[in-house]
């Protein structure tokens, strides 16, 4: 699975919509993963708040490939991911999203109440939340580096955890150039010869298989 993922080249590489449309949603996942380890990690979420603001202040940094948003806007990832309902880390982080919506008040003055009186452990994870909230990184020039890197290492993110190259998910879709480096990895090259030997479809399924 790592390797399907880690295989995905940057958007340049891809020269039709359907490839396009899955590069975009595998960043869609890989958005979804981080924001809901983000916001499962406080104490990485609070240190990359003070990365961006002291950037900010000190190195004079307000580039617009930040990819973190301080005016806390929605990142919506409902539409780029295939089946959101199937995404682990998004349906984790809509639960955490709905929990605080119950806990919190929407009045202003009610709000602030509320978020006067949680303890230090409870306004750690509100604030982890909020920033995890506006990560992004669709429209980056790079794919798993800069900010985005950092978090993965920093948060120790293995998409293998998180994603699986399914056939709905990835391989029905995917080139079979892509699919059959992959396999490539992981097969003898004698099982790989007679699987790559297969019908398209059939050797689809194969893959679905060795590869999950």
């Amino acid at each position: 699975a790592g390797q399907c993922l880690q295989g995905v080249p940057s958007d340049s590489g891809f020269d039709s919509q359907l490839n396009l449309h899955l590069f975009n949603q595998l960043k869609a996942e890989h958005i979804a993963v981080v924001q809901e380890t983000l916001a499962a990690t406080p104490s990485i979420a609070l240190r990359f708040l003070a990365f961006i603001l002291a950037q900010q202040l000190f190195a004079g940094s307000h580039s617009s490939s930040s990819q973190i948003h301080l005016e806390n806007r929605r990142t919506d990832l409902k539409e780029a991911l295939r089946a959101a309902a199937e995404c682990k880390a998004w349906r984790l982080f809509e639960e955490r999203t709905q929990d605080w919506r119950k806990r919190l008040p929407l009045g202003h003055e009610e709000m602030w109440q509320a978020i006067l009186f949680l303890d230090d452990a409870d306004l750690n994870k509100l604030l982890a939340h909020c920033i995890a909230t506006s990560i992004d990184i669709r429209g980056s020039e790079t794919f798993g580096k800069s900010q985005i890197g950092a978090l993965d290492t920093a948060l120790n993110i293995d998409m293998a955890n998180w994603w699986r190259p399914t056939k709905d998910a990835y391989l029905n879709t995917a080139a079979r150039a892509n699919i059959a480096a992959a396999l490539s990895e992981v097969l003898s090259q004698r099982d790989f010869e007679d699987l790559n030997a297969l019908p398209d479809q059939r050797f689809r399924d194969a893959a679905e298989e060795v590869l999950i």
